[in-house]
């Protein structure tokens, strides 16, 4: 019946109920109605997620915001919001498509609510989401500081080169990641340095504090002598 229904107000009215029990064949059929408004229809996706509770690669809720933000000239924030709700709230532990979303909408003025999106991945703890949205936002100390705080390294030195032009904060963000590899259990000293080199901004001197009191003149030796000559 509905294969052949015009009106969208009969779609407006039954998608909640539809969604529940039939929610595959109702989004084969919504995908065709270029006419409804997708903004009118995000009550019912919320229903169908709460309700049903699908895995995110089955999740028709999912399937249609996806269609919409693809294919529609101008998704409203609202549909961006629930596509971002929909996957933070997700049981599942993986946050790649939740990722993969955020950085295929990459731009100054994301389409989505950024604070909204922000709050979500904190009470879902979705951390690398967290970490891209306040990099996104400019926030990079807020970014390099969480990721540190769960021992993603590498994602934090990553965010600490992108502050472009501004090499004070760079160089601070940096030391906060310094910081963190020096004092991680099993680096060696070598290491760590050779992991810092990736820096242009760092010296030496800027290190050694955070290195343990018991470490000895030669394992800085070498570089000891390139800040020597740096300065003579």
């Amino acid at each position: 019946m509905l294969q052949k229904q015009t009106d969208a107000e009969v779609f407006y009215k039954y998608s909640t109920v539809l969604m529940v029990h039939a929610a595959v064949g109702l989004v084969d059929i919504m995908i065709r109605q270029t006419h409804l408004d997708p903004e009118r229809l995000i009550p019912a996706m919320l229903s169908y997620n709460n309700t049903v509770k699908p895995a995110l690669n089955q999740n028709q809720a999912v399937r249609y915001l996806n269609f919409i933000i693809a294919n529609h000239p101008h998704p409203a924030a609202a549909v961006h919001n629930t596509l971002i709700s929909i996957h933070a709230s997700s049981p599942s532990p993986n946050e790649a498509a939740l990722l993969s979303y955020l950085e295929s909408q990459a731009s100054d003025s994301p389409p989505y609510d950024a604070d909204f999106a922000l709050r979500l991945c904190i009470q879902y703890e979705r951390v690398q989401s967290c970490i891209y949205i306040y990099s996104s936002m400019g926030q990079y100390q807020q970014a390099v500081e969480l990721a540190l705080k769960y021992d993603d390294i590498e994602f934090a030195a990553i965010v600490a080169d992108r502050p472009e032009g501004n090499d004070k904060l760079r160089k601070k963000l940096w030391l906060l990641v310094a910081e963190k590899k020096i004092r991680q259990p099993g680096t060696g000293i070598k290491d760590a340095i050779e992991f810092l080199r990736r820096c242009e901004l760092l010296r030496i001197e800027d290190m050694i504090p955070f290195f343990p009191d018991f470490v000895v003149i030669d394992d800085f030796k070498d570089e000891i002598c390139k800040a020597l000559e740096e300065y003579s």
